[in-house]
């Protein structure tokens, strides 16, 4: 019985271990996650979902998403237009896992903030539906979701459209209070995005000491009219030091640390 025991455990040890290695073959052979899946050091409560449309690492925590990264270029931009019912509760998630209804927003006070936005994904009614999924929302206040954040995606959507650049996105939310909305859902009380910046001609093999990131660390706060998406640029690395996350780690640690600690404003355009 003690040897059936242990050579169950074996055999389900080998599983997890061939699953894992699974998942991650698959991760990086997702375009969306080219320049690295985020990683934070003693960190395994969470569970990572890979979709075409983007990858998403979702807290068990705080029932929110760590992280999503993915691709955005042209081509992403179609006719299609925006999903128009309730948020999806995203039934992928395991066991153990809560998984977030539409109505824990409801009457919040907080916005279900897309981190992979809806108007990001119009080339098919799968694309636009997979952001609809509570599994890539956020609470967000309403002057952050409608204004500030909204710009600053205003403005990476015009620079695949006008300037056909290539951008690997990663975004989140920090999460220091322990604010929740209904069933513990975590509010953050900042809101995150780190970009590559690559020409259309451009892979991740083709990164330099000169290639342009853009990183914004926002308040998740009211009283946010007037402000600009340009007020709250910092770096990649200040980033990174505030979520305990490393990004880009498919790219060499030397043009990291070139392109990770860049302030972005001289090429910022005004709004």
């Amino acid at each position: 019985m003690k040897k059936y025991l242990i050579l169950k455990i074996i055999i389900l040890f080998l599983f997890i271990s061939f699953v894992s290695v699974a998942q991650s073959e698959q991760l990086i052979n997702n375009i969306n996650v080219s320049a690295g899946i985020p990683v934070k050091q003693n960190d395994s409560n969470y569970f990572i979902i890979d979709r075409s449309q983007y990858v998403v690492s979702v807290s068990k925590e705080l029932s929110v998403p760590n992280w999503a990264a993915y691709y955005l270029c042209n081509d992403d931009f179609g006719k299609t237009k925006r999903y128009s019912k309730n948020f999806i509760t995203d039934t992928t998630l395991p066991v153990g896992y809560y998984r977030v209804k539409h109505s824990d927003y409801t009457n919040s006070g907080y916005d279900r903030g897309h981190l992979v936005r809806s108007d990001d994904r119009t080339k098919s009614d799968t694309d636009n539906i997979a952001t609809f999924y509570l599994t890539n929302i956020i609470p967000q206040t309403p002057d952050l979701n409608r204004l500030v954040w909204l710009q600053f995606e205003n403005y990476l959507q015009q620079l695949c459209k006008k300037d056909k650049k290539h951008l690997y996105i990663v975004c989140g939310g920090a999460y220091y209070t322990g604010k929740t909305i209904k069933n513990n859902v975590g509010i953050p009380d900042s809101c995150w995005k780190v970009v590559l910046v690559l020409d259309s001609n451009q892979t991740i093999k083709d990164v330099t000491n000169k290639t342009l990131t853009i990183a914004v660390m926002m308040p998740n706060e009211k009283n946010l009219k007037g402000k600009k998406w340009t007020e709250y640029v910092t770096t990649v690395r200040n980033i990174e030091n505030a979520t305990g996350y490393n990004f880009f780690s498919n790219i060499d640690i030397t043009l990291q640390d070139a392109i990770e600690n860049k302030l972005y404003k001289s090429s910022i355009k005004k709004e």
